[in-house]
């Protein structure tokens, strides 16, 4: 299997020393917030002790998972982490009455149930492998069965195939990051959304439904950078 697991694994110095995979769970560094969904729960003690608690359990799982099941479940808790930071944008705190400390809050308890659940049972990671909104191109493609029908969003530079010639009317393309590839395939695409994406390769999030081809995954987007298609 091809070795992805994310700077975490990569090398950590010129020393030569490899990063402990337990970096991965960090808690939040309150005199540092990285991120707006950071700050807001370093504004509240109570958030503050979960994210610890997070953290800690988080370390606990690393330290006993090898392999590929530690890649998975890192890949997992950064996902987690986005989806956290997301609490900091107006579609998804305005989901919740309290804004985004309710939204940071819940996705939290929510962590921390999932957490508690495979330190009770590790064995159970697979189970939760579909639990998240945010992933990268390798996670889809390794667990397309289990997120087929989901919605979520993926992160990637989109490299369409009508910015090659011959391929003019095709409306799909590829999304690439770091961790692999995935094809992504837009319900209609304008002439101005083609130049648009072939000019600037854009790198995001590309919200859309994870299907399958004869066993093969894509995702169908019916949106560009939070714009509808039609």
């Amino acid at each position: 299997m091809r070795r992805l697991l994310p700077l975490l694994l990569a090398l950590a110095s010129s020393s030569g020393t490899r990063a402990d995979p337990r970096d991965g769970c960090a808690p939040a560094s309150c005199d540092r917030p990285r991120s707006r969904a950071e700050r807001t729960l370093c504004d509240h003690e109570d958030l503050a002790q979960a994210d610890r608690s997070i953290a800690s359990d988080c370390a606990a799982l690393a330290k006993a998972y090898r392999g590929e099941d530690l890649e998975v479940f890192l890949a997992g808790q950064q996902a987690w982490v986005t989806e956290r930071n997301d609490c900091s944008h107006p579609p998804a705190s305005s989901r919740y009455d309290g804004g985004a400390s309710a939204c940071v809050r819940a996705r939290m308890e929510q962590r921390a149930a999932l957490l508690r659940r495979l330190l009770a049972s590790p064995a159970s990671l697979e189970s939760t492998v579909a639990t998240y909104a945010f992933l990268n191109p390798w996670y889809v493609k390794k667990f397309a069965r289990q997120l087929e029908g989901k919605a979520i969003s993926v992160s990637g530079s989109v490299v369409l195939a009508a910015c090659s010639r011959g391929q003019a009317r095709s409306r799909a393309g590829r999304l690439i990051d770091k961790a692999g590839e995935l094809e992504i395939r837009f319900s209609s695409l304008s002439a101005e959304d083609v130049s648009f994406l072939c000019e600037k390769q854009p790198y995001s999030w590309w919200r859309g439904t994870v299907r399958l081809d004869h066993g093969r995954p894509y995702l169908e987007s019916t949106e560009i950078l939070g714009r509808e298609l039609h």
